[in-house]
């Protein structure tokens, strides 16, 4: 998915910690897990990464939906991010060609923007900041699943 590369990407360019597609285990609590999509530690909590998971609330968390998942990653999902503390959640949603952006700890209330342009992630304060074209990371996406249909995959 085109999101998860730019961000993977400006992950990695920065050196600014982990970044890891799932499945991988977030273990928030005592039988509170979940297995994102992708997920982002910043390096001076990369130590909370281990054989068993990630051991906190990541600094990101992203999840693309489907039809199937999408109530859950709007209600319980993200309720359960808010309370862990996870302060970045992304929701993206290919078929409404949107990427729904939560900053939980600036504003845990309020719904999510709805990004159908573009918006920033900046994941350190007066740090490196991320803008995301959210019409061109669909039309890579597109493209992706177009070669893949191609190639009889």
């Amino acid at each position: 998915m085109g999101v998860l590369m730019a961000v993977y990407g400006f992950i990695r360019d920065n050196k600014l910690g982990e970044g890891l597609l799932g499945p991988i285990d977030v273990l928030f609590g005592d039988g509170d897990y979940a297995e994102p999509d992708f997920v982002f530690v910043r390096r001076e909590r990369i130590g909370m990464i281990t054989d068993r998971g990630i051991e906190c609330a990541p600094d990101l968390i992203v999840e693309v939906a489907s039809p199937a998942t999408a109530d859950r990653d709007k209600g319980i999902k993200r309720e359960m991010y808010a309370w862990y503390g996870v302060p970045h959640y992304w929701i993206v949603d290919p078929d409404q060609r949107a990427v729904e952006v939560y900053r939980m700890l600036q504003d845990p209330v309020n719904p999510a923007v709805i990004a159908r342009e573009s918006f920033t992630w900046q994941p350190e304060p007066g740090g490196a900041v991320l803008e995301v074209d959210v019409p061109e990371l669909f039309s890579r996406m597109d493209e992706l699943v177009r070669v893949h249909r191609e190639q009889g995959r």
